[in-house]
């Protein structure tokens, strides 16, 4: 899915997209362990929440683009 919506979450720090507000959404098994392994390799990451029952968090490649990972909450 690609969205050229406002790029402001009350979850995440991200509040300005650039590149014309452009998110490239992407599903995986596990946004957190997605995350934590983000961190590991030196990529600023917004802190992960919960949204529409879905465990999500985003970061701003080095083009300016928002990206989402997301996943079903595991239960």
């Amino acid at each position: 899915m690609v969205s050229g919506s406002v790029c402001e979450t009350s979850g995440s720090e991200t509040t300005n997209c650039g590149s014309a507000g452009l998110t490239l959404y992407f599903m995986c098994e596990d946004a957190k362990a997605a995350h934590e392994e983000f961190k590991e390799h030196g990529v600023r990451v917004g802190e992960p929440f919960v949204g529409n029952n879905m465990d999500v968090f985003y970061f701003k490649d080095s083009g300016g683009y928002r990206l989402s990972f997301e996943s079903p909450i595991k239960k």
